[in-house]
């Protein structure tokens, strides 16, 4: 039940940043359509998706963090963390950010760095580095993403804020169409990295420790698994509930399929995937657009740290 808790926070947050992602490509359309347009609603999208980004990080860092809420998130040992070493510096910021002192977050910004190692400025680019609002929207997206990809059960370290960074860094464009290619991309990169968390969370080889006839966990289960149904004697269809082995994964589209914001999302992953497979028949005939192949090197990254 601890587990489900964990994983329905982060369906929640990741349902939250679909929204903010759906509204903001629906902004970005705006400057595709009208080039002289483009700079102000890259600015107003930017705005829009981080403003968000830090309510959706809470909401899965105050369920992991336990009794201590967020700050029980961040690592403070050497050990704590996905990969491995502490998240004063991440805790650092994050409360630079929230504060909105840009005194704060400018000095915050450079401890990180010195800690971690990365340059900032190369990751986000030049125009979103120097302004200090549009780096911390896309620092609070990192932090999100940390939250989402692979950060159940586990403390927030530097190293993994700065590995999302770099995910999210896709700041140094100024084409409304690559930001929007990139956002699609990066929340695609959030539902595989939850679709990959909850196997591995909720593997089918481990449910024999559960009492499996008990409604309790039936119903638990049942949000993430179909179990195989075949009829008993009476020939009324009975789901066999012991053999783990045939129960069927549902992925996040097929849980929340239902749900308004997650169809529209899925209309636009499907324009975009259309136009993909249309310019690569272009180039190459016959060759057909595997979504998981698009960021695979990304998608290994995540399932390395889930894993």
């Amino acid at each position: 039940m601890k587990t489900n808790a964990a994983l329905t926070a982060r369906d929640q947050a990741v349902i939250g940043t679909l929204n903010v992602a759906d509204s903001t490509i629906e902004m970005l359309k705006e400057g595709i359509d009208d080039p002289r347009k483009a700079a102000t609603t890259m600015t107003s999208a930017l705005m829009n998706m981080g403003n968000s980004a830090l309510v959706n990080f809470d909401q899965i860092a105050a369920s992991v963090g336990g009794d201590a809420g967020i700050e029980g998130y961040f690592s403070t040992s050497n050990t704590g963390g996905t990969l491995r070493g502490t998240g004063n510096n991440a805790r650092e910021l994050y409360t630079a950010i929230k504060s909105g002192d840009e005194d704060l977050i400018n000095q915050a910004t450079a401890n990180f760095e010195n800690a971690t190692g990365i340059n900032m400025r190369e990751i986000l680019g030049e125009a979103a580095y120097n302004n200090t609002a549009t780096r911390a929207n896309f620092l609070q997206l990192a932090y999100m993403a940390a939250a989402a990809n692979g950060q159940t059960g586990r403390t927030l370290s530097d190293k993994d804020l700065a590995y999302h960074l770099q995910i999210v860094g896709f700041g140094s464009t100024q084409d409304p169409q690559v930001l929007t290619d990139n956002l699609l991309r990066f929340v695609d990169q959030l539902v595989v990295g939850i679709d990959a968390e909850t196997q591995v969370s909720i593997p089918t080889n481990g449910l024999s420790r559960y009492n499996m006839n008990d409604e309790t966990f039936q119903s638990i289960v049942t949000m993430y698994y179909n179990p195989l149904v075949k009829p008993d004697l009476e020939g009324k269809d009975t789901p066999q509930w012991l053999d783990y082995n045939s129960y069927t994964y549902k992925p996040f589209y097929q849980r929340y399929g239902s749900i308004p914001v997650v169809k529209n999302w899925q209309q636009h992953q499907g324009k975009f995937y259309d136009r993909k497979n249309s310019k690569s028949a272009r180039t190459t005939p016959g060759t057909v657009i595997d979504p998981n192949k698009e960021y695979s090197f990304e998608i290994q990254k995540i399932r390395d740290l889930t894993q």
